[in-house]
């Protein structure tokens, strides 16, 4: 598991490299789904290399990063997540948990899918809450992009 945190940090900070606002998803040079909104950045992974969703077909584990400039957590603290979208979907309860990389980035593992799926059902933009820090991102291009990630992982919308 702290192999993931490593491999999950330095992918962090490869893909901080993005500056400025894009309101729309892109594929990030190390094949992630990225977007980036005010400094904060989300990634969507499939990480075949540590271990397999549940589900017969998968090849891998879907994992979203967060790098959140404003939040101050602690590392290896669990922080809440929720995701809700400009068409009134929201994450279940109870909320998901991520897990701090540093004081600024997390990451979701078994959650991601969760908060993916509300992700995906945007029309404009979601919010994702995270440790009481809110942030809204686009939702342009996002199902397009994220796909390629998915069937990666053996899965799909």
């Amino acid at each position: 598991m702290r192999r993931v945190y490593i491999v999950c940090a330095a992918m962090l900070l490869a893909c901080s490299s993005t500056s400025g606002y894009c309101d729309d998803w892109a594929t990030a040079q190390d094949g992630s789904a990225a977007v980036v909104a005010d400094g904060a950045r989300l990634n969507v992974v499939c990480d075949t290399d540590h271990g397999r969703a549940l589900h017969p077909d998968s090849l891998g584990k879907i994992l979203i990063f967060l790098k959140e400039p404003v939040a101050a957590w602690r590392k290896l603290e669990s922080v809440e997540v929720r995701t809700r979208s400009d068409t009134g979907s929201q994450s279940a309860n109870p909320p998901s948990h991520g897990t701090a990389l540093s004081s600024t980035s997390l990451v979701l593992e078994d959650d991601a899918t969760w908060e993916l799926s509300v992700m995906g059902a945007a029309t404009k933009s979601f919010t994702l809450i995270a440790g009481g820090h809110a942030r809204t991102f686009s939702a342009i291009n996002l199902r397009a992009t994220v796909s390629p990630v998915l069937g990666r992982c053996g899965d799909h919308w």
